[in-house]
C-alpha cells in the first residue's frame, strides 16, 4: 500500500500506484482474517500487542480520535525511540520521501506498547534498509559533491559509533534476564560476543551424543539445534496453552503423554522460560523434581550431566 502511495506522490506511475495501494489494503485485511479463521492465530492475539485488541478498534481510534492518537504517538517514549534510530543517520531520512514507504512499520512501533516498553529492536528492523535508502536519495538531491562526501563520512562514523553502548542487549535490568550469556557485552566488536560459553560447548557435546534421527524432547533453548530431526518436542509439553503452565508446575501425566513418543530427553536445568513468549518459568527445584521422578521410575537413565545440562535415555527393557 505504501509503495502505491509513494508511486502516486512521486508521480512515477499513478495507475500502478493506485493498484498497489488498493491491493495492499485488501490483502492485509483478508490475510489477517483468513489466518484468524484458520485458527493459526486467535483474534485477540493478532492485535494484543497493539493499543487495542481488534483491527476495528485500532482503526476507529486513529480515525475518530486523531488528537488522542497523535498525543499517544508523539509521547516522550515514542519520540526518544524514534530519535535513537534516526540520530546515527543525522535525521536525514526524514527529508526523503522514500522513508515514508515504511509508515506501516512506524505505526506498528507507535501503536505496539511492547516495542517501546521492552526496547525490542526487531520491531524497527524492517525500517533499517529503508532509512539507508532514504539517506542515499536525500544525498542525490545535493549538488555539491564535497558536501555529499562530508555528510556520507559523518553518517558512516556515526553509525559505527552507535554500536558502542552500555549493553548490546539494550537498557535491560540484569535481574529481568534469565539468560545472562551476553549481558555486559557492550558492542559487537568484543571478542566474547563470538566465543562459545562453556555451557554452549557442553550443549553441543550432549546433542552429538543423541543418535541421528532419534526422537527427542528438549527445553526450548535447545530445540533450535535439534530442529533438523523428524521428531522434536519442546519440554515439558508442546502446544500447551499458557493457562496450563500458570502454576509453574509440570503436569507429570501430561508430560508422560509426550515422553512415550521420544527416546531421549535433554534439559537445561538453568533454563527459566518456556517457548519464545513471556511464559511462566520453571525453577531448578521443579526440574530436579521432574528428572528425579523419571529416574526413580527406572524408565529413564542419566547418560551425562554437567554445566547445568542433563541428558536422559529411555530404558527399553
Amino acid at each position: 500500500s505504501m509503495l502505491g502511495i509513494y508511486s502516486l506522490v512521486s508521480g512515477a506511475n499513478r495507475r500502478l500506484g493506485t493498484r498497489l495501494m488498493i491491493g495492499g489494503i485488501i490483502y492485509t485485511f483478508l490475510a489477517a482474517h483468513i489466518i484468524t479463521a484458520l485458527g493459526l492465530y486467535n483474534k485477540q492475539s493478532l492485535y494484543s500487542f497493539l493499543e487495542h485488541e481488534s483491527f476495528a478498534k485500532n482503526l476507529s481510534f486513529i480515525v475518530f480520535h486523531p488528537v488522542n492518537f497523535f498525543r499517544h504517538i508523539l509521547g516522550f517514549k515514542h519520540l526518544s525511540f524514534l530519535a535513537g534510530i534516526l540520530a546515527p543517520l543525522l535525521f536525514l531520512p526524514l527529508f526523503s520521501l522514500e522513508l515514508y514507504v515504511g509508515l506501516p512499520v512506524f505505526f506498528q512501533i507507535f501503536l505496539c506498547h511492547r516495542a517501546i516498553e521492552f526496547g525490542r529492536a526487531y520491531y524497527a528492523a524492517p525500517l533499517i534498509p529503508l532509512m539507508f535508502i532514504a539517506v542515499v536519495f536525500f544525498l542525490r538531491k545535493i549538488k555539491r559533491q564535497r558536501l555529499i562526501l562530508v555528510l556520507a563520512l559523518v553518517v558512516l562514523v556515526s553509525c559505527i559509533c552507535s554500536n558502542f553502548g552500555q549493553n548490546i542487549l539494550g537498557y535491560l535490568r540484569e535481574e529481568k534476564l534469565s539468560d545472562r550469556n551476553f549481558y555486559g557485552v557492550k558492542n559487537i566488536y568484543e571478542k566474547r560476543f563470538y566465543q562459545a560459553s562453556p555451557k554452549a560447548k557442553a550443549a553441543w557435546k550432549f546433542i552429538n551424543l543423541i543418535p541421528p534421527g532419534a526422537p527427542v524432547m528438549a527445553t526450548a533453548d535447545l530445540c533450535a539445534a535439534l530442529a533438523m530431526r523428524k521428531t522434536v518436542y519442546c519440554f515439558p509439553y508442546p502446544y500447551a496453552e499458557q493457562d496450563v503452565l500458570r502454576d509453574e508446575k509440570v503436569n507429570l501425566e501430561e508430560l508422560e503423554r509426550y515422553l512415550e513418543k521420544v527416546k531421549y530427553l535433554l534439559l537445561n536445568l538453568e533454563y527459566k522460560g518456556y517457548g519464545a513468549g513471556s511464559y511462566p518459568s520453571f525453577s531448578l527445584s521443579e526440574f530436579i523434581r521432574v528428572t528425579g521422578h523419571l529416574v526413580d521410575s527406572r524408565r529413564w537413565r542419566v547418560i551425562l550431566q554437567e554445566e547445568g545440562l542433563i541428558l536422559l535415555e529411555k530404558n527399553e527393557s
